[in-house]
């Protein structure tokens, strides 16, 4: 996704426990990346959060209670973190609710994020970011990233996640019908497919 008025090209790929970003900054601002600990989708919510800043690692780990469509009937289910950065950070802060604290490297409650800078060195700056997630622990997570992502570019990640839904999608053949009919249908088939959880 290409962001002008910003100057950033922000691309997203994925492993099954792993997100994979690469922003590409343009050089003309410092590059800044918040991380919304305590964003959910759609009118779900999410609470008891905590979060640390490791700048020595460039690392950012943590944890947060999250009340999806299935987990908020049963008392929301806790999901860790850790988020490794390719570039060291060159200022940092968390926040809490409306309150921001520069420096300060952990925070707890309900509204909480992160705002990471990085250097600005008047060229176009690449920052990459790879977040591990576990329902089990912190370590756990870190352990899913190693795994999973740690020592494949962004490019071989984006391949194996291209070729894991080809092989889904072509699970199914189909024939006949209009063209946008065969649209809607594999359309419908890859929406069937989009929140799988791994426990």
């Amino acid at each position: 996704v290409k962001l002008p008025k910003q100057g950033i090209l922000a691309e997203l790929t994925a492993s099954e426990r792993v997100g994979v970003h690469r922003y590409t900054f343009s050089g003309k601002e410092m590059p800044h990346i918040l991380i919304d600990v305590s964003s959910a989708l759609g009118k779900n919510k999410a609470a008891e959060g905590e979060v640390h800043v490791y700048p020595e690692k460039n690392e950012v780990a943590g944890t947060i209670r999250t009340f999806g469509s299935f987990a908020g009937r049963y008392g929301g289910e806790e999901v860790y973190f850790t988020a490794r950065f390719s570039q060291p950070f060159s200022n940092f802060g968390v926040w809490s609710g409306n309150q921001f604290f520069k420096n300060q490297a952990e925070v707890k409650g309900d509204q909480i994020g992160v705002d990471l800078g990085f250097r600005k060195d008047g060229a176009s700056q690449l920052v990459g970011l790879r977040l591990g997630i576990s329902y089990v622990s912190i370590e756990n997570a870190r352990a899913n990233l190693e795994a999973e992502a740690a020592s494949l570019s962004f490019d071989a990640v984006q391949q194996k996640a291209s070729q894991a839904w080809e092989d889904k999608l072509s699970l199914i053949k189909i024939e006949g019908g209009t063209l946008d009919q065969q649209k809607i249908f594999y359309s419908a088939l890859y929406r069937s497919m989009q929140m799988p959880t791994l426990f």
